[in-house]
């Protein structure tokens, strides 16, 4: 990056744990102690649970609805909007689709179903 902007912006890769634990990263974005963080964001619903909204979530749109939220339907705007009170800017950064989901009538599934 830095060859192709003459040296006006850079990028240094730390992995998790060398700066910060990996999931103080955000944290450590907000509060100047790294200037950007690659996260996602369902790992700080703790702090509050719209950042849930950022990431994928159960029964949630599927990647291509969650794109086209982000970059037609106004979502990256509202997300923005939420983080600002963080300190932080968010840009979509990959997209691995709805996350699993499920009811069951047990708490645990079978290592082999039967086909009755």
């Amino acid at each position: 990056m830095a060859e192709a902007t003459d040296n006006k912006f850079q990028i240094q890769n730390f992995a998790a744990g060398e700066i910060v634990p990996g999931l103080q990263n955000m944290d450590a974005t907000t509060n100047g102690t790294v200037e950007m963080c690659h996260t996602a964001a369902y790992y700080f619903i703790g702090k509050d649970p719209t950042f849930a909204l950022a990431c994928s979530i159960p029964f949630g749109p599927n990647a291509r609805q969650q794109n086209a939220w982000f970059l037609e339907g106004g979502g990256n705007q509202l997300i923005n909007d939420f983080v600002k009170k963080f300190n932080l800017y968010a840009i979509p950064g990959g997209n691995t689709g709805t996350q699993m989901g499920g009811w069951f009538a047990r708490k645990s599934i079978p290592s082999k179903i039967s086909p009755d």
